[in-house]
């Protein structure tokens, strides 16, 4: 009988931590950018997000916006980032990355603080992944959530 309830204890916890992640398929065919090596993205999220898409000059970019206002997003934009960091990334001299040639193992990672919660924006070869909003006890979700990133043809 223990056997049992431990076993179904195990099961239970299992199928929970199974349902707190949700993977997503991201739509970028018809987002601008030359350089561009992939037309999806695959990326796993933690559940309790709505989801907004927002095309800007011809670039796409996808947030995925929680309750507690924190918010992950991916772009194709490498040149300018996501308008949702631009006030943290002026904060420490970053005014875009338009002078930089992309090649698709570039890697430019800026992240900081702002009013005690955390923001991240990474450029990987071509194609942003960054979040915002975030407090100290979930930093580590989303930076796992920013790991968790896939291209696909």
């Amino acid at each position: 009988m223990l056997i049992m309830l431990g076993l179904l204890f195990l099961r239970c916890s299992s199928t929970i931590n199974e349902r707190k992640i949700f993977k997503e398929r991201l739509n970028f065919t018809n987002c601008l950018l030359e350089e561009k090596s992939y037309n999806y993205i695959d990326v796993k999220l933690s559940k309790g997000y709505s989801i907004k898409k927002i095309n800007t000059e011809g670039f796409c970019e996808y947030r995925f916006i929680y309750r507690d206002s924190s918010v992950f997003y991916l772009s194709s934009n490498i040149y300018r980032g996501s308008r949702l960091n631009y006030d943290n990334l002026m904060s420490i001299g970053v005014n875009g990355y338009n002078q930089r040639k992309t090649i698709s193992s570039d890697t430019i990672k800026n992240e900081g603080i702002n009013n005690k919660l955390y923001w991240s924006e990474y450029i990987l070869g071509d194609f942003v992944v960054g979040y915002a909003g975030v407090k100290g006890e979930r930093k580590s979700e989303f930076k796992g959530m920013v790991n968790n990133v896939k291209l696909l043809k």
